[in-house]
């Protein structure tokens, strides 16, 4: 009799557990989605006063890299470029746990400074304890710099810091131009993630998203530095590789070092993530010279991959030809159903 009362006491306060998480994983989502939307970046220190957050977004409006900054305070890096008295100005502020605003001073990445100006407010727990400080951060740049900066983001995805579905266009377009001037041609491969959406419901979207990072570093590493790689959208990616002899078969081969190198376990916050690829391939000038009309064939070989569960599809005529017969019977077949032109005969 315990043991049956002890079941009916699980079962009665599991699914509140249950609701307890899910309410948590969503606002991580939250968080996530808010860091990448807006245009500057995020951060939070800890009562120390290091930096324990930055959002993507630092890196992609900067260069700077966040695992640089982790762990550092922010009044160590103004003291490398500011007066001692304004340092300590900012010391005392965080010492009396005050809000602050437009607060700027500059930061040495590559060789160059960058201007940064940021906004913060102290944080306090339930029990009035001091916890850190959470705030917004943005680069102060002249004019002309705003606008070439803003260009690269909008051509730039946030999450990867890859060239996002326009910029790939505009690559792809800049290559095909080149075929005739140069003689070479030019390999487009598009490819996704298998099994991502089971990631995301087994460790959660932020792991997702680390594993979308490791995935495009994976792929850069991949190709040629002067390819471009691109991500197209959720788990897509594209690869645009000028070659002196771009055949079929050479894109083949880049597309199965790709699925070799992806295929191997990602290490994610102590957890062993497998998840391959499936690759799609077509060649420029041999199956068009057309942007869209290349990625269009592109997009047949990878769905060609998926349907055969191949790992790597090239495009061809054949395919083409199979595809839009097959397209023709399934309208046709709506259409009759539609219609109630569809009976059945047993024999």
């Amino acid at each position: 009799r315990d043991r049956t009362l002890g079941f009916v006491a699980q079962a009665e306060v599991q699914p509140e557990l249950h609701r307890l998480a899910e309410r948590a994983a969503l606002l991580e989502r939250r968080l996530d989605d808010f860091a990448a939307a807006t245009p500057d970046w995020l951060w939070e220190t800890d009562a120390q006063h290091r930096f324990t957050y930055l959002s993507q977004r630092i890196e992609v409006l900067t260069g700077i890299a966040r695992l640089r900054l982790l762990g550092q305070t922010r009044t160590a890096l103004m003291a490398a470029t500011l007066p001692p008295d304004r340092v300590a100005r900012h010391a005392a502020e965080l010492a009396a746990h005050q809000p602050f605003h437009d607060l700027t001073y500059q930061l040495r990445v590559g060789g160059k400074e960058r201007q940064i100006r940021v906004s913060g407010r102290p944080v306090f727990g339930d029990d009035g304890r001091f916890e850190g400080y959470r705030g917004v951060g943005w680069e102060v740049a002249s004019a002309g710099e705003s606008v070439a900066r803003l260009g690269i983001v909008m051509r730039q995805d946030p999450l990867t810091g890859l060239v996002n579905r326009q910029a790939l266009g505009e690559a792809l377009a800049a290559a095909i131009r080149g075929i005739d001037r140069t003689g070479k041609g030019v390999v487009l491969l598009v490819l996704d993630l298998e099994a991502f959406k089971r990631v995301n419901e087994s460790y959660g979207h932020r792991i997702g998203d680390l594993l979308l990072q490791q995935a495009a570093r994976r792929l850069r590493g991949c190709v040629a530095g002067t390819d471009t790689v691109a991500r197209r959208g959720g788990d897509e990616f594209a690869v645009v590789a000028v070659l002196p002899r771009a055949t079929t078969e050479s894109g083949i081969a880049i597309a199965e070092r790709i699925v070799g190198r992806l295929r191997r376990p990602f290490g994610i916050d102590g957890h062993e993530i497998h998840c391959g690829v499936r690759v799609g391939v077509v060649v420029a000038p041999q199956h068009g010279t057309d942007v869209q009309v290349l990625q269009q064939h592109a997009d047949l070989a990878l769905a060609q991959a998926k349907r055969q569960n191949e790992r790597v599809c090239r495009y061809g005529s054949e395919l083409g030809a199979a595809l839009k017969r097959r397209k023709t019977i399934e309208d046709a077949l709506r259409r009759a159903l539609a219609r109630d032109e569809m009976s059945l005969a047993l024999q």
